[in-house]
């Protein structure tokens, strides 16, 4: 397995009803690309952080979980220097998510690898620009991605970020107990903060 090999299983996914691949676009695909390169080569901290699915104003548009377009252009953490010239930006969204967790790592020198239980972007029925929870089988699909990253990177530590995350990582785990981080949306920026300076960087 190598990155290559991961980003052309993620890119055969065919859409579904109800759910987008934005890999399919060969741009979102090298955003996906350049980021997990450099982050494996320079900035890896050795934790994968396992969250719930892509939202449809961030990484369904960049490609790169919890960012979003915003993110690109104001270039929180030095990683975003690095990769600008190679970066496709997309329609520009905001996301606070997204805000939250970076504001939180802009002054983080080594960073964790984030990824999705499930890697596609689920929408309602018909509506392309809402984001719905993942199914169980969506969740069950998402864990061979996650098996895959856990083989390139091969994390001391995983977390998920979110329950959805800490579902999909103890079917993978079923004997281990799975640590969790509060997800920063719905007022839960407090409680992120908490948990990433406890389990991760040790504050």
């Amino acid at each position: 397995m190598n990155i290559e090999i991961f980003l052309n299983k993620l890119q055969k996914r065919a859409n579904k009803s109800g759910t987008n691949n934005p890999y399919k676009n060969e741009k979102v695909l090298n955003n996906l690309r350049v980021y997990l390169n450099i982050l494996k080569e320079q900035y890896y901290n050795g934790v994968m952080l396992v969250a719930e699915a892509p939202g449809y104003s961030g990484c369904n548009i960049t490609g790169i979980p919890f960012t979003t377009v915003k993110i690109l252009n104001e270039k929180p953490h030095e990683i975003f220097n690095k990769l600008d010239d190679e970066l496709f930006k997309g329609e520009l969204f905001s996301d606070i998510s997204g805000a939250v967790i970076w504001d939180y790592l802009k002054d983080k020198e080594k960073l964790p690898l984030f990824w999705n239980s499930f890697p596609f972007h689920p929408y309602k029925r018909y509506k392309k620009f809402s984001n719905r929870k993942p199914t169980e089988s969506e969740l069950k699909e998402g864990i061979g991605y996650i098996d895959d990253l856990i083989e390139l990177f091969n994390p001391s530590q995983i977390l998920s970020l979110g329950r959805y995350g800490q579902i999909s990582l103890q079917k993978i785990y079923p004997d281990q107990k799975i640590e969790y981080i509060r997800h920063p949306s719905y007022g839960g920026k407090k409680d992120f903060i908490e948990g990433m300076d406890r389990f991760i960087y040790n504050v």
